[in-house]
C-alpha cells in the first residue's frame, strides 16, 4: 500500500508539473496574440473587439490558478 501511495504521489507531483508548464504557455502564447492585435488596431486592420478579447485571453487565467494549486497540494515543500 505504501508503494502504491508513493508511486501515486510521483505521478501526480510530474502531472502538476506539466499542468503548470501548460497553463503558463497559453499565457505567454496569449499575449503574443495581444501583441498582434493590439498593432493591427493600431494599423486600423483589426477591430477593437480583437484586441480586447486578445486582452481577456491574455490574463492569467483561472486554469493556470488551479494548476498551480495542484502542483502546491502534490508538493507541499516545493
Amino acid at each position: 500500500q505504501l508503494l502504491f501511495e508513493v508511486t501515486q504521489a510521483y505521478y501526480n507531483a510530474a502531472l502538476s508539473d506539466r499542468l503548470v508548464a501548460i497553463a503558463e504557455a497559453t499565457v505567454t502564447q496569449a499575449t503574443a496574440t495581444l501583441h498582434q492585435a493590439e498593432a493591427g488596431f493600431r494599423a486600423g486592420t483589426q477591430p477593437e473587439f480583437d484586441v480586447l478579447r486578445a486582452r481577456a485571453r491574455a490574463s492569467p487565467s483561472r486554469r493556470e490558478g488551479r494548476a498551480r494549486a495542484a502542483r502546491r497540494i502534490a508538493r507541499p515543500s516545493a
